[in-house]
């Protein structure tokens, strides 16, 4: 069964964020990064949590538009090479999703890199997921 759920995350003020929530859950509460380059920098940041059976590519995708990226948008995961440095891939199919949840099981958590353009550096740090620290 199918429902449509919504969460709050902390911006500049708060923010609903609309997803759809699949039955059944599995008790595992995943965290999500996403870094969304262009954003004035108290939208640059942004933590998702959910359970694990929510982690999908639609989801992410829905999640993608809500923080005002288009379809022809990019959406990277940051694949971990060493302690400090990932590998940027693009995540374009619903196997990048499953493949994210895979590599990451351990951790609970993956790094996402929301952009309107293409990046070309693809060895970058596996922070930041720190906001600024507010005045």
């Amino acid at each position: 069964m199918i429902f449509k759920y919504c969460i709050y995350v902390k911006l500049s003020s708060w923010k609903q964020l609309f997803y759809t929530c699949n039955d059944p859950k599995t008790g595992e509460i995943w965290t999500i990064y996403f870094q969304c380059k262009g954003k004035d920098p108290e939208y640059e940041f942004v933590d998702i949590h959910l359970d694990k059976a929510d982690v999908t590519y639609f989801n992410l995708a829905c999640f993608k538009e809500q923080l005002g990226y288009g379809p022809r948008d990019f959406i990277n995961y940051k694949m971990g090479c060493s302690t400090d440095v990932a590998k940027l891939e693009a995540m374009c199919y619903t196997q990048d999703a499953d493949t994210v949840l895979r590599m990451n099981e351990a951790e609970r958590e993956t790094r996402l890199v929301l952009s309107k353009e293409e990046e070309h550096e693809k060895r970058v740090a596996i922070t930041p997921t720190k906001r600024p620290r507010e005045k």
